[in-house]
């Protein structure tokens, strides 16, 4: 791979034989008549590291991942992940996921339905009214590399929870709002939200599912406490 960070200037450098983590003198070697690469280790901050986790190549990743394709892509393989996650457990949604492509790597429909949601409330949550971002934390790779979450970050919410990610049902909001809404029903939305987010939900919900005028009707003629209607 290209050094375009440059870390071979920066840093200093071993390699190691694939398999057995013997040093070597060389990064290309070969083995049984075939040619092969010897990983890569930098000494940084008084430690050998793997590319990955060099303070560069975090930024540079953390630049890669931190734009609007990035995570309308990520958008796309998350309901995918989801899908299967539901039906390991025994559960299946009505509908289907509208926002799957056949070719690898394509979000055209996600890119189409975010399009609309631009065209209608700009890049703004139309629940919260706060601005988009796209952020991703410079933080190590690996296994709960993720960090935390920015609450303002680009998400995706169904509005119905027992529909899939059909573009009737798919709201495009800011994470911190997808995150306190959860798995709550309509009633317990009511109860524990504040009212001016649960109202801009509603009125989306309606213009949605017009269906559901009756359940909101109920609501507001007097919703109980969650735990009373148990």
């Amino acid at each position: 791979m290209k050094d375009i960070l440059f870390l071979s200037s920066k840093y200093k450098m071993k390699y190691l034989h694939q398999d057995s983590g013997e040093e070597l003198k060389v990064q290309i070697y070969r083995e049984n008549g075939k040619r092969k690469a010897a990983r890569i280790f930098y000494w940084v901050d008084g430690k050998w590291v793997t590319r990955t986790h060099t303070p560069e190549f975090r930024e540079y990743r953390k630049g890669v991942r931190s734009c609007e394709k990035a995570f309308l892509l990520n958008i796309k393989d998350a309901m995918k992940s989801r899908q299967k996650k539901l039906r390991a457990g025994g559960r299946f949604l009505m509908g289907s996921n509208e926002f799957e492509e056949t070719k690898y790597g394509c979000f055209d429909k996600i890119q189409a339905h975010y399009d609309e949601h631009l065209d209608r409330y700009g890049p703004y949550c139309p629940i919260t009214g706060l601005k988009f971002t796209f952020d991703r934390p410079n933080n190590a790779t690996g296994k709960g590399g993720g960090g935390q979450r920015n609450v303002t970050n680009l998400s995706h919410d169904r509005l119905i929870n027992e529909i899939d990610y059909t573009r009737q049902n798919t709201l495009f909001t800011c994470n911190g709002w997808n995150m306190q809404r959860g798995n709550l029903s309509l009633g317990e939305m009511k109860f524990f939200m504040k009212e001016n987010h649960f109202k801009k939900f509603a009125e989306i919900l309606l213009e949605r599912f017009p269906d559901k005028k009756y359940e909101l009707t109920e609501l507001e003629n007097g919703a109980e406490h969650p735990q009373e209607r148990r």
